[in-house]
């Protein structure tokens, strides 16, 4: 599940930054349509005021704002995501991580 919601965050993003002539598959993605329903399904009931991970909001209209060229809170800083540029983004870099540790675990 982490790789998919990270693969369809990733295509968004990078096809909302820099150049805005669409090319590939990103044309047609949009953050509204493509990604706030994975986080509607998978991450709000965290990430939303008055719950445990209520520092990092991901409900509809404040997310993309939220996450894009935004800086780390954690101690490591770095950029939560930006676009074009998955691979140092921290968000990705979490989501590998966890993924990583979810195979480890499972091969145990």
């Amino acid at each position: 599940m982490y790789r998919l919601i990270f693969l369809v965050l990733s295509a968004c993003l990078y096809g909302c930054g820099g150049d805005s002539t669409p090319t590939g598959p990103t044309s047609n993605v949009s953050f509204a349509s493509s990604i706030q329903p994975i986080f509607n399904s998978f991450c709000v009931s965290c990430h939303q005021t008055g719950q445990i991970s209520s520092f990092l909001p991901l409900t509809t209209g404040v997310s993309y704002s939220n996450l894009v060229n935004k800086t780390s809170t954690q101690p490591s800083g770095g950029t939560l995501v930006i676009p074009g540029n998955s691979a140092d983004s921290v968000v990705y870099k979490r989501f590998e991580y966890n993924r990583s540790k979810s195979h480890q675990d499972m091969d145990r």
